[in-house]
């Protein structure tokens, strides 16, 4: 059976440039069999799908396939005729099989050609067959279900859509997806669906609608799309699952949960909630205070292990509790924990065992200690000072008690010598014993200073004055005031300075102590030998260093050597030397106040070697 389906004029006949330009087109897919014809008959092009149902190439003639009606007549007569399309119904014999045949001519640079398409009406019929079982399937079975095209047109519909959208099916069909669902979404979640149908992906969302009986039901949609051998998305499938029993569950748990989230959220201690998985524990909730406490995201963290949520010092203190908790018996175990020198807990363990899910399940819950532990840390550190003062005190009285005496016993003979040398007019002994009382004053005056300025670095009540300075400055200046005492004792006392200008940010008068009391320390216990004196650049820092080849200190008495009132027992910083032992402590403890490193190092009968340092700064001059 022949069939002209077109009247159009030869002169509508689609143009082409080349057939090249034609093989580059996907009008026909390669499943269905395609060849083109010339004027002639003979086959110009003819895809696999042709070649393998005819056994024919190209260059062959169309005349070669025997059927009924011929097809080499059905293109003559085309050729000769003014329509442009026809549909032929042909019977192929040999092989007992009936195809629809579609023409259509074609111009190639002027030359007509004839296009054939080939399509098995029995696979075509079952198909049909197929499509319309599946149809009257999805219309008994009451499943909602949309088939949409690539542009987002609505193709086919089941009466249950209808019912549920209350849109008719002719107004359905051939309207896009946005227009029919415009009342259940959002402008947002529309504009979501047409990116899913642009690009070929999936998209999943719920609308709710009012039933037959009035009540509320929601439907769960999905849409996937269909993809052709190119796996290009041909079509879309978007279909709904009824999901109102889920709701309704879920809305009646989500209350129970909301119920019982209220009252742990109003709990002041911080809860966590943990389950067992093989070795690992994992997070399963937790209250608000704890996830504010610990700055953590609810959902990001939701069923991870708590190393990736907790501290690793925390993870691990929970780890070994909760392995004791296995052995205990009351399945619960408390254990303090600090997180932070600010923040203590007092933790409780609970083990449960969740039934329904069979895993174990453990409560963690924190309460803050945080104030008690400060408390008690600060009356161990009043009752430390107080250890400590009394200590002091006992060291004072022992050091004091000699360093008054001594002094005292001292006036009180220099006393009865100035009496008897100014009642025999011997002036000249009088100038000296003045001079001698002076010294001796000053002992005394230097001693209760020191005491004082080690008192008020102890309870922190020593003030600072810090100015960017050139050390250098100060040490020339203790050098020439102490030069004199060194070369009296026959000492050799070198000055070694930076070159370059170097600062450092201390207090100017402290600074200058710490440097005199090194210095007459070194003298003092230098018998002979040498002292040096230097200062340096290295990087960030400046370095001063004092060195004697003086008596030198036991290894085993440097740490004490630096506590107040201490001096070595024996020999080197002893008491066959006068002071109380307060120097070098006072020189230790001022250098850190200031912000610079103290390092003392020595041997004994070789020398001290004292190491002094401070971060670079700048100093900007003042403009005149």
């Amino acid at each position: 059976m022949l069939k002209f389906v077109d009247s159009s004029e030869v002169k509508n006949i689609k143009q082409l440039w080349s057939l090249s330009e034609f093989k580059k087109l996907n009008s026909f897919a390669d499943s269905n069999a395609m060849a083109i014809v010339n004027a002639e008959g003979e086959l110009v092009y003819v895809n696999n799908a042709f070649g393998n149902l005819f056994d024919l190439v190209e260059g062959k003639t169309i005349s070669e396939i025997d059927s009924e009606p011929r097809l080499d007549a059905a293109a003559t007569g085309l050729l000769n005729s003014n329509f442009q399309n026809l549909n032929a119904d042909i019977f192929l014999n040999g092989k007992g099989v009936m195809f629809q045949v579609k023409a259509e001519r074609i111009l190639v640079i002027n030359q007509e050609y004839i296009i054939m398409s080939f399509e098995n009406i029995e696979k075509k019929n079952k198909i049909e067959e197929k499509i319309n079982n599946l149809h009257f399937a999805l219309e008994y079975s009451s499943i909602p279900v949309v088939i949409i095209d690539s542009l987002g047109k609505i193709i086919y519909a089941t009466s249950m859509f209808e019912k549920i959208l209350d849109i008719p099916l002719d107004v359905l069909f051939n309207n896009s997806v946005a227009s029919v669902f415009s009342f259940h979404f959002t402008p947002d979640e529309l504009s979501q669906i047409d990116y899913a149908i642009q690009n070929g992906g999936n998209w999943h969302g719920v609308i709710s609608y009012v039933n037959s009986s009035g009540t509320s039901s929601f439907l769960d949609l999905k849409l996937n799309p269909i993809t052709n051998n190119h796996n290009q998305p041909w079509s879309f499938i978007l279909s709904g699952h009824d999901i109102t029993e889920y709701i309704q569950k879920t809305r009646i748990i989500k209350k129970s949960e909301r119920r019982l989230k209220s009252i742990i959220n109003n709990i002041s201690d911080l809860l966590l909630i943990l389950a067992q998985e093989n070795d690992r524990l994992l997070f399963v909730d937790a209250n608000e205070n704890f996830i504010k406490r610990f700055n953590l995201d609810r959902i990001a963290i939701g069923r991870k292990p708590i190393e990736y949520v907790l501290t690793k010092d925390f993870v691990l203190k929970i780890y070994e509790m909760i392995e004791k908790v296995k052995q205990e018996i009351s399945f619960t175990i408390d254990f303090t924990f600090e997180e932070s020198k600010e923040k203590n807990y007092n933790v409780k363990i609970t083990q449960v065992e969740d039934s329904l899910e069979n895993e174990k399940m453990y409560i963690v819950s924190f309460s803050d200690i945080s104030n008690r532990v400060a408390y008690e840390k600060q009356l161990k550190k009043i009752i430390d000072k107080e250890m400590h003062l009394n200590k002091l005190k006992t060291t004072l009285i022992e050091n004091i008690s000699h360093e008054i005496r001594t002094p005292a016993n001292a006036i009180m003979g220099y006393s009865e010598i100035l009496k008897d040398s100014i009642e025999s007019e011997d002036f000249e002994t009088v100038v000296e014993l003045s001079t001698a009382l002076k010294e001796v004053f000053n002992r005394v005056i230097n001693l209760f200073t020191n005491i004082i300025e080690v008192s008020e670095i102890e309870t922190g009540e020593s003030k600072l004055e810090k100015t960017p300075l050139n050390p250098n400055q100060i040490l020339k200046a203790v050098y020439s005031k102490r030069l004199e005492d060194a070369n009296a004792k026959g000492l050799n006392f070198y000055l070694l300075l930076e070159k370059k200008e170097i600062f450092i940010e201390i207090d100017w008068m402290k600074f200058d102590k710490t440097i005199s009391l090194l210095v007459d320390n070194a003298i003092k216990y230098t018998a002979s030998g040498e002292i040096v004196i230097t200062s340096s650049a290295q990087k960030d820092m400046v370095e001063m260093v004092i060195s004697d080849t003086g008596d030198g200190i036991d290894k085993s008495h440097l740490k004490r050597i630096l506590e107040p009132f201490e001096q070595e027992d024996e020999i080197g910083y002893t008491r066959k030397y006068e002071g109380a032992g307060l120097g070098l402590t006072l020189a230790y403890k001022l250098i850190n106040l200031m912000g610079g490193n103290f390092r003392i190092q020595s041997e004994k009968n070789v020398g001290t070697k004292i190491t002094i340092r401070f971060p670079k700064c700048k100093f900007e001059k003042r403009q005149q």
